[in-house]
């Protein structure tokens, strides 16, 4: 059967009407949903902003960085003068339990000048110094100096931080993220403790404050002094040791009293020690 006339102009302007009525139709949802979609990634979007920091501006990563340091309880320094705060994202950090947290992530980088650094209580050199704040939390990463004045150039490739990790495990050391509140000795004041090697002599120096346990309940807050590339190491036990093998010492000092609690050979990379051991 089919239509014409009067009748087939009457059904073709009804499947066309309801044709527009449904492309209409799904026009309007398409637009809601597309609607709904950006509304939540706006809703995710603020809410990430509204994420409060604890160091929000260089004053205050400034401000923190210094209740680590101590570098403004120096007498006759004016350090604050050449602070200088900035926020960058952490690229390849080796940082031990800290790495895989902050890399790619915006951290700040605190950089103090000329600040004077000896051994014992006889300054000898000023160093420039960077301290990396994580900004969330306000917690310390590290506290890093080089210089190129002092030191030797046989440094040791920085180890990673999984080997880093590895080695403060095999020692047993539960080594835990550094507290928010600062210590109650500063990191000046436990580089004056440094007794292994002259930390103004140092190509590098390398700074964590942990929590550490030793497996009895017992944790205390300690500094963790590293330096690499030490200019007279010293004297090895049993034999001649080549200066690679003698020149990243640690030292750990209670940061309640600042008391040393020991001293002895630093983290480096297995892999890295064997190949120059076998090429010396």
């Amino acid at each position: 059967m089919s239509l014409s006339g009067p009748v087939a102009n009457l059904f073709t302007r009804f499947w066309e009407s309801d044709m527009k009525t449904s492309l209409i139709c799904m026009h309007w949802i398409l637009c809601c949903a597309l609607s709904a979609a950006v509304l939540s990634a706006r809703d995710t979007r603020v809410a990430a902003d509204t994420v409060v920091w604890v160091l929000a501006s260089p004053e205050s990563a400034i401000t923190r960085a210094l209740e680590y340091t101590g570098f403004d309880k120096i007498e006759g320094d004016s350090c604050q003068k050449t602070a200088s705060a900035e926020l960058v994202v952490a690229v390849n950090d080796n940082t031990p339990f800290w790495a895989d947290s902050i890399n790619g992530k915006p951290v700040w980088k605190v950089r103090f000048r000329d600040i004077p650094v000896g051994y014992n209580y006889t300054v000898m050199r000023k160093r420039d110094f960077e301290v990396t704040l994580e900004p969330t939390t306000g917690r310390l990463v590290k506290i890093y100096s080089i210089s190129d004045e002092a030191g030797s150039s046989d440094t040791l490739p920085q180890p990673s931080a999984k080997a880093g990790e590895a080695f403060f495990k095999n020692w047993r050391f539960v080594v835990h993220r550094s507290p928010e509140k600062a210590s109650v000795v500063p990191f000046w004041e436990a580089l004056k403790s440094v007794f292994i090697a002259n930390p103004a002599g140092t190509k590098i120096i390398r700074a964590y404050l942990a929590e550490y346990g030793d497996g009895n309940a017992c944790d205390s807050l300690r500094w963790i002094i590293i330096q690499h590339g030490i200019d007279h190491p010293l004297p090895a036990a049993g034999g001649y040791v080549p200066e690679y093998a003698v020149n990243i010492m640690m030292t750990l000092i209670n940061a309640q009293t600042g008391k040393p609690l020991g001293a002895g050979s630093g983290p480096y990379d297995p892999a890295d020690f064997a190949a120059r051991k076998n090429r010396k």
